[in-house]
């Protein structure tokens, strides 16, 4: 009956046959490949067969949702208490925004982000410093700025040997990095790090086409996210080519929920 549903935590399988359920589209390459490795749970209104809400937890507390019943989607996360970040589509933030606020009294900040997609050759930009990395070079990969890679894949050992991982490398170490931080039948997700001192010269730009090249040679698209203010990324992305593909919108709570 409406707005009564089977909510429950994912078994692992369970987390794999709704992976399999997603659409392979851009806004789900990398809760999709998360699933797959079982390194992420996931919350279930319905079943796999009929959806009508789901939530998967990408990180503690980092929830991505997905359904077209936003009634589900509220019943999901009252069942997950503490939750530090929602994603979810435009068309439903402002409904599920404001049922979250009158059942629980907090205040949501609504952020946006942007997906684009890499439709055309990629443009190619080079430098001297910037080259692949080999699957044997971890220690060098985990030098680069930027934090850990590797989550959707399970360890950077497995991303350099299934993805693609780039940068300028000066004494040494890693100053810039673009890499695949995910990726599906179809796409590839591109991430750029740059250490605030080697900004502006070009680095990240010169590694990300690096690795939309080798992405299009395997016949995927490469896809493109960031938060709709942040220019430096996108003025990367503009000069590679990329197109806009979709929004998300992220709610984050103010206060406790």
């Amino acid at each position: 009956m409406p707005g009564s549903y089977d909510i429950h935590r994912c078994t692992a399988e369970e987390g794999v046959a709704l992976a399999d359920a997603l659409e392979d589209i851009p806004e789900t390459v990398f809760a999709a490949q998360r699933l797959r490795r079982k390194l992420c749970p996931a919350y279930l209104a319905g079943d796999v067969a009929h959806v009508a809400g789901a939530i998967v937890e990408l990180f503690p507390g980092s929830l991505l949702a997905f359904g077209e019943e936003v009634s589900a989607l509220a019943a999901l996360i009252r069942s997950i208490p503490g939750w530090k970040s929602l994603g979810i589509a435009p068309r439903h933030a402002e409904e599920l925004r404001t049922l979250i606020e009158r059942e629980s009294g907090a205040t949501l900040r609504a952020e946006e982000a942007i997906f684009f997609t890499l439709p055309t050759p990629a443009v190619p930009y080079s430098h001297p410093t910037v080259r692949l990395l080999q699957p044997h070079e971890v220690e060098l990969a985990l030098t680069g700025p930027g934090g850990g890679i590797g989550a959707a894949y399970g360890s950077p050992q497995m991303l350099l040997a299934e993805g693609f991982v780039a940068g300028a490398v000066v004494d040494g170490r890693l100053v810039a990095r673009a890499h695949t931080s995910c990726q599906s039948a179809r796409y590839a997700d591109i991430a750029v790090a740059t250490d605030e001192q080697w900004r502006g010269q070009g680095l990240a730009t010169a590694a990300a086409s690096l690795v939309c090249q080798q992405v299009q040679q395997q016949r995927r698209t490469p896809i493109w996210s960031t938060s709709v203010d942040n220019w430096a990324s996108r003025k990367i992305a503009e000069k590679l080519g990329f197109v806009e593909w979709s929004h998300l919108v992220y709610l984050t709570p103010e206060t406790h929920v």
